[in-house]
């Protein structure tokens, strides 16, 4: 059976995995309207490759970190997927290191992405800790201890990037993603308190 591989956390990107997890087909889409554009990628991904959503078995998507907006698009549908009887699979991006350190030698790197205008999330991938810092606080950033999702603006400084490890490594990430049931909560950049007081602030 078919799963489709689903990302809202920066731009958007689509994908369809054989069942063995190897990718058939992936589709990244430059956008920061994901919501207006997933069903129709949806279904023209799925027309190019002679699929119909009866035909996926399951749905895996990437639950951040990732922006308030673009993680609930993932969620959401999700959501819609699991109302059908569709098996859902979720994973926070800092858990790949937890699967593919013994190929890709990641467990001592630092995930690193734009979170904000003025702001930059970073994450060790074995601890429990992160933080968002002022970009203007980095210095002296050693791209061969930092890893990075997609194409962002650290992305040529980083000599990892989950975005292509994923790609590169799809078997061995989704099988042991599929056999660990893995629903991992949204997680967002900033916590529902900060989303707040943002919004609080911006009426102000």
């Amino acid at each position: 059976m078919t799963s489709l591989y689903v990302d809202t956390s920066n731009n958007l990107t689509i994908g369809l995995l054989s069942k063995d997890f190897q990718f058939i087909a992936v589709n990244e889409i430059v956008t920061k309207k994901s919501s207006e554009i997933i069903h129709d990628e949806i279904k023209r991904i799925l027309d190019t490759n002679q699929f119909k959503v009866k035909d996926l078995e399951s749905l895996f998507i990437f639950s951040g970190p990732g922006s308030y907006t673009g993680i609930r698009v993932g969620e959401g549908l999700a959501q819609v997927f699991e109302l059908s009887g569709k098996k859902i699979y979720s994973f926070n991006v800092f858990r790949i290191s937890e699967y593919l350190n013994d190929i890709a030698d990641i467990s001592d790197l630092t995930w690193i992405f734009p979170a904000f205008k003025g702001e930059v999330f970073l994450r060790g991938t074995n601890k429990s800790d992160f933080e968002l810092v002022k970009e203007s606080e980095l210095t002296d950033l050693d791209g061969g201890s930092l890893l990075t999702h997609g194409d962002n603006k650290y992305s040529t400084v980083c000599n990892k990037n989950s975005y292509e490890l994923i790609k590169k490594y799809s078997m061995d990430l989704f099988s042991q993603v599929k056999q660990n049931n893995l629903r991992d909560l949204p997680f967002y950049y900033r916590s529902i308190e900060q989303e707040f007081k943002k919004a609080s602030a911006a009426k102000q």
